[in-house]
């Protein structure tokens, strides 16, 4: 393989850190706007440094790396493969901000493997051939950096059968795919924001950005449009959540004492819930010192908006 090797980080902060070192494979859906749940935004003022949006471990991540290796098992089972681990990580040699972690090499063969698993709901469309976007770019981007002939995608959804695609290495391809990451490591390098979109994900790393607030008074003239249909857009939000509600309280008064109803076409329910959460104010008042150990300071900037009033 033509790349250049690292050794792998050894903590999850280090492997954080490394992140901020360039563009990685599970970067590549992102910045190809195709990754459902991260917009190119976010990932834009991460890699700058101006918002820390880094997630926590948590369980389903937890669950994604202990299953790796079971995976691997059941690719090797299925196709009559062997894999090895790496040990390393790899830099292209003509692009050092590409960078690669990948799941597994094939032994005999100049191939990769990357290990997914997902929800048993993307059993059907698997069986049909329909594959995340994202996971193909980030075997496109593992081809790109490391050189290989082709990458395996192994797909475990829970209680499925695994389902195996192969990617094929393509000249074309792979010089679209460094072309578009590397317009948006220039935005990256430059500090230039990539175009904003209505995701949350935008919105939660614009409010997490991290800035010296300034005492002037910004001119919005150039805005003035937008601003104008913001309020439209607003007050038609309120008027159709109050029509909402309306339908939702005639139907919870027709179900009366009934906890399911249905239709040819709609099936409800009204069932009593019972949820356990914490009681602030009286944790607040009988146990001030824990609650007050508890508390964490948590910044973000909040966008109000009002129409001025007018001058008499």
């Amino acid at each position: 393989m033509r790349t250049i090797k690292h050794k792998l980080p050894e903590t999850h902060e280090e492997w954080l850190q490394d992140r901020m070192k360039g563009i990685g494979g599970s970067d590549a859906g992102v910045i190809l706007g195709v990754n459902p749940w991260k917009p190119p935004y976010a990932i834009w003022a991460e890699k700058t440094g101006l918002a820390d949006l880094s997630i926590k471990d948590n369980e389903p991540m937890r669950q994604g790396r202990d299953l790796e290796d079971y995976v691997a098992r059941r690719f090797c089972e299925k196709e009559g493969k062997q894999v090895r681990r790496s040990g390393y990580s790899y830099q292209h040699p003509d692009y050092p901000w590409m960078r690669a972690n990948v799941d597994r090499l094939l032994i005999g063969e100049q191939a990769g493997l990357e290990c997914k698993t997902t929800s048993p709901v993307a059993a059907e469309d698997l069986k049909n051939g329909i594959v995340n976007e994202s996971y193909i770019l980030q075997c496109v981007h593992y081809l790109a950096v490391t050189g290989l002939d082709r990458w395996y995608l192994c797909i475990l959804p829970f209680q499925h059968e695994p389902q195996v695609f192969v990617i094929e290495r393509d000249e074309e391809q792979i010089q679209a795919l460094i072309k578009a990451e590397e317009e948006f490591w220039q935005l990256v390098q430059d500090r230039t924001p990539p175009a904003v979109d209505g995701s949350l994900s935008t919105k939660r790393a614009l409010a997490a950005l991290k800035i010296q607030p300034s005492p002037e008074t910004l001119d919005l003239t150039s805005l003035a449009d937008e601003l104008d249909q913001y309020a439209i857009l607003k007050d038609q939000i309120v008027q159709l959540e109050s029509r909402a509600r309306e339908y939702e309280n005639r139907i919870c008064a027709r179900m009366k004492d009934n906890s399911r109803g249905e239709t040819k076409d709609w099936k409800v329910s009204y069932e009593s819930e019972t949820r356990e959460g914490i009681d602030e104010e009286r944790l607040k008042q009988q146990h001030p010192e824990i609650y007050s150990e508890c508390l964490k300071p948590v910044s973000s900037r909040r966008l109000r908006i009002r129409k001025k009033k007018a001058e008499s």
